[in-house]
């Protein structure tokens, strides 16, 4: 029995239902992608390489070592830290390629049943509908730009990000050369130990000393030769600590090149600290761009508060009666009780929360740089100090001993003292360098900004994110007020 009356309209929308499946058809698919353990770690594996590896796409180590522009190249193609971050701005980069759709149009096609006794024939008649959402507001713009806001603070994270490995990458290295130079250091050391042990030695067989002294300088001996194998033990821990910086093998550092480099003289003012630091300082530009986003999210809620228009066009056939009925409705929603006020709310107090953050953020960085430069100021005092009066003094203890013991007239047992004195005045001056180097590595962590020369390229420079509706320095001054208000 064919209930369906056959139609004209009806029969123009057979060409559209049937398109159906085509339009089905052209939506994305799903492809899966399993995650192969194994496959992941041989790939890592050959990542990391090893210096010995003739196969590495990078070169072997040079005779004389590697730099730390080399380290640099490898941080920026295979640390772990960086990769995950830019895959992170890629993620949101997908997502502000594509502006924010309209929604998609419903149809609704199917039969329409008559009951009662006026109707005669054609119980059953097709009805078909469409439904379309017509924006008004600025919904789907704002929706747009917190996208692509978004994507462009991740992009500024991955940067921020690069950056900070970059520099702690340099501390890594300050840390490596260090290493090396105390190896270096209790080396010779161990090495003086064993020529004073054998030299009392010489003086037992020969009559002029006895066994008990001989005996601890044995004893020194077999104290500095651990000595030496710990800093041996440090050197490894810091070859390891820039391989896993890096992301390579740490076969790779067991030669390096460069010294340690001799810290700066000049002194930076607290005025240029704060301008530099509200340029550069990651924890700002993050707390910058999170204002940012609640900015928009905010114009995001207050635009949803205007309707769509939907438009529901509808083509029916009326049961029983040869007739067809075009019916158009248009429908807007009222904003009367909820008007998206608790989104709006929630916005604002989130907006007002970033504000806070970033100012938070201000305090946290103006207290750090006070403490950077405290700890600079007294490093670059105590290594003058070292440098001007210690170390003179030791060695020339150390001479004169060593002119006694030749003319017969001085003590082994003096002589040794005086160098173990010399060793631990090279090694306070030594750790006072380093010192002196780590409070410029930390101001350097604090602004995010090369300020020692190491020889390697400076980390990549970014404009900071905006901040609205106040610019950075109306939020500085509000937060701290300006250097004449405090003078």
């Amino acid at each position: 029995m064919n209930l369906f009356r056959p139609v004209p309209w009806l029969r123009g929308a057979a060409p559209a239902v049937a398109a159906l499946p085509a339009l089905l058809a052209a939506c994305h698919g799903y492809e899966p992608a399993p995650l192969d353990s194994a496959a992941i770690f041989a790939a890592e594996t050959a990542r990391r390489g090893s210096a010995a590896d003739p196969s590495l796409p990078e070169p072997n180590p040079a005779p004389a070592g590697i730099d730390l522009a080399q380290a640099d190249a490898w941080l920026r193609e295979h640390s772990p830290i960086v990769r995950l971050a830019r895959a992170h701005a890629a993620t949101a980069a997908a997502r502000a390629r594509e502006d924010e759709p309209w929604p998609d149009p419903e149809l609704q096609i199917g039969p329409q049943l008559a009951f009662g006794d006026d109707v005669a024939a054609g119980r059953a008649s097709p009805f078909a509908s469409l439904a379309l959402r017509i924006p008004l507001g600025e919904r789907l713009a704002a929706a747009s730009d917190l996208d692509r806001a978004r994507a462009e603070v991740q992009r500024i994270d991955a940067l921020l990000t690069l950056r900070e490995q970059q520099l702690a990458l340099r501390a890594d290295w300050v840390a490596l050369l260090a290493a090396r130079s105390r190896a270096g250091l209790a080396d010779e050391t161990a090495e003086l130990a064993a020529r004073a042990h054998a030299f009392a030695e010489r003086l037992v067989d020969a009559g002029g000393f006895g066994a008990a002294d001989a005996a601890t300088t044995a004893l020194e001996a077999t104290l500095r030769a651990g000595e030496a194998l710990d800093a041996r033990t440090e050197l490894g821990a810091a070859e390891c600590a820039v391989a896993q910086r890096t992301g390579v093998d740490g076969s790779r550092f067991a030669r390096v090149q460069g010294e340690l480099p001799t810290p700066p003289a000049f002194d930076v003012a607290a005025e240029r600290l704060q301008e530099l630091a509200a340029l550069h300082t990651p924890a700002l530009l993050r707390a910058r761009g999170a204002y940012a986003l609640a900015e928009r999210s905010l114009r995001l809620e207050v635009a949803k508060q205007v309707p769509d228009l939907e438009l529901s066009p509808s083509f029916s056939d009326e049961p029983g009666e040869d007739k067809n009925v075009f019916a158009l409705g248009i429908g807007l929603r009222l904003p009367l009780f909820d008007g998206n006020r608790k989104a709006i709310r929630e916005a604002e107090a989130a907006r007002d929360e970033a504000r806070i953050a970033y100012e938070t953020a201000v305090a946290t960085t103006l207290a750090e740089l006070a403490r950077a430069t405290r700890a600079l100021h007294d490093a670059r005092a105590r290594r003058s100090a070292t440098e001007v009066a210690l170390l003179p003094t030791a060695l020339r203890a150390v001479e004169l001993a060593r002119r006694a013991v030749q003319a017969g007239e001085g003590n082994v047992l003096l002589l040794l003292e005086s160098e173990r004195a010399l060793a631990r005045a090279k090694r306070t001056l030594l750790d006072a360098g380093v010192d002196e180097l780590e409070a410029w590595l930390a101001l350097e962590r604090t602004l995010c900004i090369p300020l020692l020369e190491l020889g390697a390229r400076a980390p990549d420079a970014i404009e900071p994110p905006p901040l609205d509706p106040k610019t950075h320095d109306e939020v500085l001054r509000a937060a701290h007020g300006t250097p004449e208000d405090h003078r």
